[in-house]
C-alpha cells in the first residue's frame, strides 16, 4: 500500500490506474456515468471516488463486490491524491 500511495504522490495524475490495480477492477469511461456517480453506486462491485480535478474517478469489478478493506485502501489513495494535487497548487505547503 505504501508503494500505491509514494506513486500517487510522486505522480497525481496516474490515481486512477494506482487504484484500479489496487482494486483489480477497471477504470470506468463511459463519461455518462463519471459525471453521474450514483449511477455507479447501484451494486458493491462499481466504486466512485472523487477527483481532485473534478468529477469522479469510477471502478468496477463485475467478478466480485469490493470489500471494506478495499475501499478503505481506496479512499486513502483517493486522499493522498487530493494533497499532492493541492500541494502543488501551492494550497498548502509542503510539509502538511
Amino acid at each position: 500500500m505504501e508503494a500505491a500511495v509514494d506513486k500517487v504522490r510522486a505522480e497525481p495524475g496516474a490515481a486512477p490506474l494506482v487504484v484500479a490495480g489496487l482494486l483489480r477492477a477497471q477504470v470506468v469511461t463511459n463519461s455518462l456515468l463519471s459525471s453521474h456517480p450514483e449511477r455507479g453506486s447501484e451494486g458493491p462491485s462499481v466504486l466512485s471516488l472523487p477527483s481532485p480535478w473534478g468529477g469522479f474517478f469510477t471502478f468496477a469489478r463485475p467478478c466480485c463486490p469490493f470489500t471494506t478493506r478495499e475501499v478503505v485502501a481506496a479512499l486513502h489513495l483517493a486522499a493522498a491524491t487530493h494533497h499532492e494535487a493541492g500541494r502543488r497548487l501551492g494550497l498548502w505547503p509542503q510539509s502538511v
